[in-house]
């Protein structure tokens, strides 16, 4: 089994409890952190037996782990399929990255709701050893595949001569928030397209009048 999917339940065919046990996770920590969040709760939110939760999974960091593989690598996949298209610009291969994350995102609601770039203070213990073997690489694959458009950009004299990687680092901390803020921390949670338009004028204008 790819090792990026370790932890990624494949659907039951009778109940999909899985599917279940990641969505209850995943409303949840919209409203505390997953340390906060006691496996008695996730199985009551989930409706299922707490015994059912470990048919699924190991523990509650497994369950939070494989929200968080779940999320970048349906992001990396659009990252790839968006590098394997021609486009006029790096601008325009940027933007259709962003336009295709809301859509990949809008097919899997739950992936949007996990802050994946802001996991201090979050993160279970147990398994901090499986998030640098399986969960950090997967995110330095997705740097480096959007760095290559940001180098493209660079090599072509559209953007400024800048660090790809770190460029490619800012814009995943640009994409987040426009779950993060529109899901979480505004007062009254609102669609994240909404807040692409802020991230696309940081991204390209800066903030220099």
């Amino acid at each position: 089994m790819n090792v990026s999917w370790r932890y990624i339940l494949q659907q039951d065919s009778d109940s999909n409890k899985g599917e279940r046990i990641l969505e209850a996770a995943a409303r949840l920590m919209r409203h505390k952190s997953f340390k906060e969040i006691s496996m008695d709760e996730l199985a009551a939110e989930a409706k299922v037996a707490k015994g059912t939760l470990y048919l699924y999974f190991r523990s509650k960091g497994e369950i939070y782990l494989s929200l968080l593989i779940e999320k970048v690598t349906s992001f990396s996949e659009v990252v790839r399929e968006v590098k394997a298209k021609k486009w006029r610009s790096a601008k325009e291969a940027l933007e259709e990255v962003l336009k295709a994350s809301l859509s990949a995102f809008a097919e899997k609601p739950r992936s949007k709701e996990i802050p994946i770039f802001a996991l201090a203070g979050v993160t279970p213990d147990e398994i901090e050893d499986d998030l640098n073997r399986h969960f950090f690489p997967l995110v330095e694959e997705l740097k480096v595949n959007l760095s290559s458009i940001f180098k493209s950009g660079i090599d072509s004299r559209e953007f400024r001569k800048l660090d790809p990687m770190k460029l490619a680092g800012l814009f995943l901390h640009l994409l987040e928030y426009c779950y993060v803020h529109s899901l979480l921390i505004s007062d009254t949670p609102s669609d994240p397209s909404l807040e692409m338009a802020f991230v696309k004028d940081i991204l390209f204008k800066g903030i220099m009048a």
